[in-house]
Formats: C-alpha cells, structure tokens, sequence
C-alpha cells in the first residue's frame, strides 16, 4: 500500500519526545560507544612478550604516546628489580636453577 504524504505535512516541525540519549552531537569525537579508541600497530610476537611479562612478572610496557604517563604498567617495584625487562630477555640465576633443580 503507497502513502502519499502531502508537502506541507512533510514541512511540519518534529513533534514527538525528546531523545533519551540526549544530544548526538556529543557522540561526535567518539569511534567507540565507550569512547575514543586509537589505532595500535603491534606484532603478534610482541604483543605476546608484553602479555606474558604482564601475567608472569606484573609489569608490562606502557604503549601510551603521552608523555606524562609512566613507563610501565602494574608494578613499579617488580620493574626496577628486574632492570624493566621482559620474560624473554630474563634468565634465571645459576643458583636459582640449581635451585629448581
């Protein structure tokens, strides 16, 4: 079934409720529906690195561009201790091993 509307009732003004959401235009520098989310360029063997190093040690690098932010996410202190580096370029100690043997 065709509806013909006339052109002066398609000139009317908006009736109806407001938008719960509010206003759309404040969605406008969003590219998420939580926020603004920025495009990372990352190996699948990186990512892994600092995954792993996150889960095993605490500490993963900060891949945040500010520079005010710090250098290492989760724990400051296991950081330092072991120098900032990562699962793949610690080694165990001599006695440790002989330790774990």
């Amino acid at each position: 079934m065709d509806i013909s509307i006339p052109y002066n009732g398609m000139m009317l003004p908006l009736q109806g409720p407001e938008n719960p959401f509010g206003d759309r235009n404040r969605f406008l520098n969003q590219n998420a529906l939580a926020g603004h989310v920025k495009e990372q360029a990352m190996t699948e063997h990186a990512f892994q690195i600092q995954h792993l190093t996150h889960s095993i040690l605490g500490y993963s690098a900060n891949p945040s561009v500010d520079p005010n932010a710090p250098s290492v996410l989760g724990s400051a202190e296991n950081a330092h201790a072991n120098n900032y580096g990562t699962i793949n370029t610690l080694q165990a100690s001599r006695n440790h091993k002989k330790e774990l043997k």
